[in-house]
């Protein structure tokens, strides 16, 4: 059984409210559920080399891996919140700078992260909620979603 699972409707449209997959602002957007099974949205950045005909292999592997790493830190990132650069124990795992701030709707919230290694990150809400995005390649990623306790606590690679 699979933590994670995605809408396999494909759509390309630029309307912030379709977001099976979408191309918006440079990046390419997917809709997954989390592992409590609420909605949220990974965006891959186009300048990374994120594309419609590769990003179905990405996909995969959100739904398929784990944590590359056994590796957890924990944080205090409150929203709204800027890390840059992130504490040494972040950055040991691959991610330089992070922000927690507004969502596009229907999200509230958006974690915005640069990372310089790493597989996948896992972000754990204060809920205990968890929303993950596979990293194949380094770059600007981010994840959007809703929580009635938004502030992230944990990050797994």
């Amino acid at each position: 059984m699979t933590p994670f699972t995605t809408t396999t409707t494909t759509t390309t449209t630029t309307s912030t409210n379709k977001l099976s997959l979408e191309e918006r602002e440079g990046f390419i957007t997917r809709e997954f559920s989390s592992r409590n099974g609420n909605k949220f949205q990974v965006g891959f950045p186009k300048s990374a080399g994120y594309t419609e005909g590769n990003l179905d292999a990405v996909v995969e592997l959100v739904k398929s891996n784990g944590p590359v790493a056994d590796s957890t830190v924990g944080v205090n990132w409150v929203y709204p919140s800027s890390h840059y650069p992130t504490s040494q124990a972040v950055q040991g795992i691959g991610i330089d700078r992070a922000e927690v701030g507004t969502g596009v709707a229907p999200y509230s919230y958006k974690i915005d992260f640069w990372n310089t290694k790493g597989w996948g990150f896992y972000f754990k809400d204060a809920s205990g909620d968890i929303y993950h995005c596979s990293t194949i390649r380094n770059g600007h990623h981010f994840v959007q979603y809703n929580s009635d306790k938004p502030t992230i606590v944990e990050v797994t690679n």
